[in-house]
């Protein structure tokens, strides 16, 4: 299980100013919160940020302004909603390594449920229940062994990995699938397990939530990087495409698309 608490400075949401806060990461729901202060974290959090499928990475500020040198290892936490973020600093660098890290396994997606399983020796299938999360691929033999049992049976470690459609094993496992760990030195290659799931749904659920995990940081990040440009350019295309037109034509074209939208929830 993740684990992460601590102090951290945080930059306040209007007047830009920094506090020190105490922060946890609530890993079992898969949210960050804060308080004032570490005495009052029994009760209710001041505010949290739901991690599942949001964003954490540095901010290197080389400006050389008051803030970039007072407060020197920052880094932001965004949730799904690009609305809810956090501005925060760390005491050092290897601190905001391990607070990204941390956080980062905390935005993947999760899903546990019962899939067949080929055993490494015998190859026989047999039903065992998964569990993904935080960047692993964990099984027991049953749900009742992953709620009693303090360690699974098996487990990979999906960051760098990947996932592999193979053929139907037989008319009944007709939804097979290969996880791999990462290849080791020297290119050796990792551990894997062959899964088969339940069905056509449940086979597509599984894979995505597989790919997802086996991306690193790095490369998640440039992707929602390249999002959040293209999103951006879309936006200054629009703009630019608007300062064209004569303003009482952007009038009558905004009026229009407004009453496009009331048509179409009301139609």
């Amino acid at each position: 299980m993740l684990q992460a608490q601590g102090q951290l400075d945080k930059q306040s949401d209007h007047v830009k100013a920094w506090r020190q806060r105490f922060f946890r990461l609530d890993a079992p729901s898969h949210r960050l919160e804060y308080w004032d202060f570490e005495a009052e974290a029994s009760g209710p959090a001041k505010s949290s940020i739901d991690l599942i499928d949001g964003f954490v990475d540095e901010v290197n500020d080389t400006s050389g302004s008051r803030t970039a040198l007072d407060y020197p290892h920052q880094f932001v936490v965004r949730g799904a909603n690009a609305d809810d973020s956090f501005t925060v600093c760390a005491e050092s660098d290897r601190r905001r390594s391990e607070w990204i890290e941390n956080l980062y396994l905390a935005t993947l997606p999760s899903k546990s449920g019962m899939v067949f399983k080929c055993s490494d020796h015998l190859g026989q299938w047999r039903p065992r229940f998964i569990r993904v999360e935080f960047g692993k691929l964990l099984y027991w033999e049953s749900e009742e062994d992953s709620a009693r049992l303090p360690l699974p049976k098996g487990y990979l470690e999906l960051q760098g990995g990947r996932v592999v459609q193979l053929p139907a094993a037989d008319q009944e496992r007709r939804y097979v699938f290969a996880v791999h760990e990462a290849a080791g030195a020297g290119g050796a290659e990792g551990r894997h397990y062959m899964l088969c799931a339940t069905s056509q749904n449940e086979y597509e659920a599984w894979r995505k939530v597989c790919e997802v995990a086996t991306q690193r940081r790095s490369e998640r990040d440039i992707g929602q990087r390249f999002g959040e440009a293209a999103s951006r350019l879309k936006e200054h295309q629009r703009d630019r495409y608007l300062s064209t037109i004569p303003l009482k034509l952007q009038i009558s074209l905004k009026r229009l698309v407004g009453c496009q939208r009331r048509a179409r929830v009301f139609g």
